[in-house]
């Protein structure tokens, strides 16, 4: 995702982006109606580029795009335009949207529905398109014909783009009764979360068990042996038993490991696979110890 609009790079406001116009020379029809015309054109141009940073510094992502295509033109004066150029990458890619489908009485696909957002009428029909919203919680009324309407509280998140909302119509039995708001997590990232975490797992505890039985062996020898003094022929065999399970353990901690993460993946497309700032999601850590194996969580 694009890097938020810093507002430490605006150089101007409102007056002194008035006054630098002022010193900008009167082209050679500037004195009859294409002047006024001329300057008027350069007044919206400045009042959109303020307008917007207030907008967006509300949230208004929506109202802020808008307002940041007027200053964006090239008809704009050129140290407006290049800096509402890159501001209006940045906000679109910011601007959550959602994609409503809906099913009828007949069980199949309608676009015979009316949409309100908020209260106010976004559609009357379903075209299949994104609707642009600002981030936050949104109710959305779904009407269709003379059936009652269905009312959905949806919170939609910043940078998550064409969030799939399906709903349905069809009489009970015919079709899901209830709506169903897709995250758009990815079909195989669950099943890559399960395989790793379970073959994580078993990794991992393969590699503590023959850890600690390579330990224990270990012990007994030196037990048995102080200062490292005795026959080889008599501890040839244990050695070779230690250094094989020392070997298992290590090999069982470094697939167990790698399984883990690729777990850890799976969890994350699965959590976030709306969009959201996966920054803050759940993060799993394995825990080991002699006979014992699980997993710590932290936000």
């Amino acid at each position: 995702m694009m890097s938020t609009m810093k507002h430490s790079r605006i150089p101007f406001t409102l007056p002194p982006l008035i006054a630098a116009l002022a010193l900008v020379p009167v082209t050679a029809h500037g004195a009859g109606a294409d002047g006024v015309a001329d300057t008027a054109a350069r007044e919206a141009c400045i009042t959109s580029f303020e307008r917007a940073q207030t907008l967006r510094e509300e949230g208004k992502l929506v109202a802020a795009k808008r307002a940041l295509e007027v200053c964006a033109e090239a008809s704009c004066p050129e140290f407006v335009s290049s800096e509402c150029a890159p501001w209006l990458e940045e906000v679109t890619a910011q601007i959550p949207s959602v994609v409503i489908g809906a099913t009828g009485t007949d069980g199949g696909d309608t676009t015979a529905v009316r949409v309100t957002v908020d209260g106010e009428l976004v559609s009357e029909t379903l075209d299949g398109k994104p609707v642009e919203l600002d981030p936050g919680q949104h109710s959305f009324i779904l009407e269709h014909g003379g059936l009652p309407p269905v009312e959905l509280q949806v919170l939609v998140k910043q940078g998550a783009q064409s969030r799939l909302i399906e709903v349905s119509f069809a009489p009970e039995g015919d079709a899901p009764a209830d709506p169903v708001v897709d995250d758009g997590a990815p079909g195989w990232a669950m099943p890559v979360m399960l395989v790793g975490f379970g073959l994580g797992a078993v990794g991992l505890g393969v590699g503590a068990v023959t850890g600690g039985m390579a330990a224990s062996k270990t012990a007994d020898l030196e037990e048995n042996c102080p200062d490292d003094q005795c026959p080889r022929s008599s501890t040839e065999e244990d050695l070779d038993s230690a250094l094989t399970l020392a070997d298992v353990s290590t090999v069982g901690f470094i697939v167990g490991g790698v399984c883990a993460a690729v777990g850890v993946v799976g969890l994350v497309f699965t959590i976030g696979g709306s969009g959201a700032d996966t920054s803050e999601a759940l993060v799993l850590e394995p825990t080991v110890g002699l006979g014992a194996l699980g997993l710590r969580g932290r936000f």
